[in-house]
C-alpha cells in the first residue's frame, strides 16, 4: 500500500523548497513536470512502473524514424485549410462500430458538429489505428519526434545553470532522504525543455496553418508546449475530462493559491460531482458540467442485466499485483457461484501473463484488447471491483454492486461516494463475499455524468466560435 505520507511529502517539499518558482529561461517548469516526477516516485514506492515507456533502443527509434518520414507525405499536420476548431484526442483507439477505430472522446462529438475541424493525433506505442472513425485526421508524429531524434545525435541539447541545477540536486536529496527513493529529476526537467524548445515553433507553424479559432484537447498534462502556442497566438484552449480528477491527481490537483500558466482556459467536466471534487488551476465559471457523450451513446443501446452473476475486476498495472491476488482468493472462495472477469488495463494486455501468471488456471476470464468492451462487461455483470480507476465510475452508470479495495491511498477519491453508499470499502476477500447483494438503484447518474453531453459540448463549442 501507498502510505499517505508520499504525497503529504511530496506537497511538503514543493512548499519548502517553493518549487513554484522553479524556473529556466523565464519558463516555470515545475509546473510541467511535477506530475510525472511524482509518477516516478510512486513507481519507485511500489516497484511496479504505472505506465510501458517505449525505450530508446535502435529498433525503437528506426520507428519513430519511419513515422517521422511518413507523416511528411500522409496526414501532415501541417498542410491544411482554415477550420473552425482543432481537436487533439487521445492516441488510444477502441474499435466499435462499422469495424472502425474510435477516440471515444471526440468522434460522438464530430458527427453532430456543425464547425469545420481538423483532428490531431500521436501515435499509441508506435502505431495509429486504422481505418479511424475520424474525419479530417491529422498526425503529429513529425512535431513529437522531431526532438527526441535531435537529441539522440546531440543537436540542440539545453544548458542548465548552476543555480538551477542547485535547485534540482536539492529536489532529488529531499526525494532520497525524506522518501526513500531515487529520481532522476534532471532528467525529466531537460526533457520537458528540450521537447518545448523543439516543438514549440512547430507547433506555432502548425496552428497558423489552421487558423482555428478554439482548440479542444484531452490529457492536458504534457501538451503544456501545445498550449503555450495556442495562448501565444490567442487561442483559446478547452479540455474535456478523460478520466478521474481527484486531490492525489497532479497534473489537476493545485496547492490554494498556485497555478499552472500552461493550463487550459476551460475545463469541461462529465458532471457537478468532479467540479466539487478538485482544485483546478481556473475559476469557478471556467469549470463547466456537460457530460461523457461515449457512455450515453452506448447504454442508449445496451441493457443492464440485473439477474447476472458476473464480477468483473477492473485492473491497473500500478495495483493490478495485489488486485489480481485478491480475484484468485475470490474464485477459491466463490466456487461455481460467481464468475470472476478480471479486464486489463491496455498497458497490461503484453505483460499479465508474465506479472500476473498466477491467473492462468484458475478458472478467471480474462480480458485483453479483442475481447468484449468495457461497457458490453457492465451490461452483463453484477458487480464490479477497483481502486481506483475511472472506469469505477461508468460501472456505477450501469448501477453495478461497487467494491473498492482498499489497497492504496489513491482510493480515498471515492470517500465520498463511500458516505453515500454509492460503493462500499473491502480490505481482503472476506469482505466482498459478505457484501454481495442486489444492484445500485439509488445511484444519482446525472450527478455524476451530466446528461445530454453531446448537446451541452457542441453548444459551448459553437458559441466560443462565435
Amino acid at each position: 500500500m501507498i502510505r499517505p505520507s508520499v504525497f503529504h511529502k511530496f506537497e511538503e517539499m514543493e512548499q519548502r523548497l517553493e518549487l513554484f518558482n522553479l524556473s529556466i529561461d523565464d519558463v516555470p517548469v515545475w509546473e510541467r513536470v511535477r506530475h510525472n516526477v511524482i509518477q516516478e516516485v510512486l513507481s519507485n514506492v511500489t516497484g511496479r512502473s504505472a505506465h510501458d515507456n517505449s525505450t530508446n533502443n535502435y529498433p525503437t527509434i528506426l520507428k519513430k524514424f519511419r513515422l517521422w518520414i511518413n507523416n511528411i507525405f500522409q496526414h501532415n499536420p501541417f498542410i491544411s485549410s482554415d477550420k473552425d476548431i482543432v481537436f487533439w484526442g487521445h492516441e488510444r483507439r477502441k474499435k466499435m462500430a462499422e469495424d472502425k477505430w474510435w477516440d471515444i472522446y471526440f468522434d460522438t462529438i464530430n458527427e453532430t458538429l456543425e464547425n469545420s475541424y481538423v483532428h490531431l493525433e500521436g501515435p499509441f506505442k508506435l502505431t495509429h489505428k486504422t481505418p479511424p472513425k475520424t474525419d479530417n485526421i491529422k498526425y503529429i508524429d513529425t512535431i513529437l519526434f522531431t526532438g527526441s531524434l535531435l537529441r539522440k545525435i546531440g543537436i540542440f541539447n539545453i544548458n542548465i545553470n548552476e543555480n538551477t541545477m542547485h535547485k534540482i540536486r536539492n529536489i532529488e536529496k529531499y526525494i532520497r532522504d525524506i522518501i526513500g527513493v531515487d529520481i532522476d529529476v534532471e532528467s525529466i526537467i531537460t526533457r520537458e525543455m528540450n521537447n518545448r524548445k523543439f516543438r514549440l515553433n512547430l507547433y506555432k507553424t502548425m496552428l497558423k496553418s489552421i487558423n482555428p479559432s478554439i482548440a479542444v484537447i484531452v490529457v492536458s498534462y504534457n501538451k503544456e508546449t501545445f498550449i503555450e502556442a495556442c495562448k501565444e497566438l490567442g487561442i483559446p484552449v478547452i479540455e474535456l475530462q478523460h478520466g478521474t480528477i481527484h486531490k492525489r491527481h497532479f497534473a489537476y490537483s493545485y496547492p490554494e493559491g498556485k497555478t499552472k500558466k500552461a493550463f487550459p482556459d476551460y475545463f469541461l467536466t462529465w458532471g457537478r460531482y468532479w467540479n466539487d471534487k478538485i482544485r483546478l488551476p481556473l475559476k469557478d465559471n471556467k469549470i463547466v458540467p456537460v457530460g461523457f457523450p461515449y457512455i450515453e451513446r452506448f447504454t442508449q443501446r445496451s441493457n443492464h442485466d440485473g439477474s447476472s452473476t458476473k464480477i468483473v475486476f477492473l485492473s491497473q498495472k500500478t495495483i493490478g499485483s495485489k488486485l489480481s491476488q485478491l480475484a484468485v482468493e475470490l474464485s477459491e472462495k466463490f466456487g461455481n457461484r460467481y464468475s470472476i472477469l478480471y479486464k486489463l488495463h491496455p498497458e497490461e494486455y503484453t505483460s499479465w501473463r508474465e506479472d500476473y501468471n498466477y491467473l492462468e488456471g484458475t478458472g478467471i476470464e480474462i480480458i485483453g484488447e479483442s475481447e468484449q468492451s468495457l461497457y458490453e462487461l457492465f451490461s452483463g455483470a453484477k458487480a464490479q471491483v477497483g481502486v481506483y480507476s475511472s472506469a469505477v465510475f461508468e460501472g456505477l452508470y450501469f448501477g453495478l454492486e461497487t467494491f473498492i479495495f482498499y489497497c492504496d491511498e489513491r482510493a480515498s477519491l471515492f470517500d465520498d461516494l463511500h458516505r453515500k453508499e454509492y460503493v462500499r470499502y473491502i480490505y481482503g476477500s472476506e469482505d466482498l463475499v459478505a457484501g454481495l447483494k442486489r444492484s445500485n438503484e439509488n445511484i444519482n447518474k446525472d450527478y455524476l455524468f451530466e446528461p445530454n453531453a453531446v448537446e451541452n459540448i457542441n453548444g459551448f463549442l459553437q458559441n466560443l466560435v462565435e
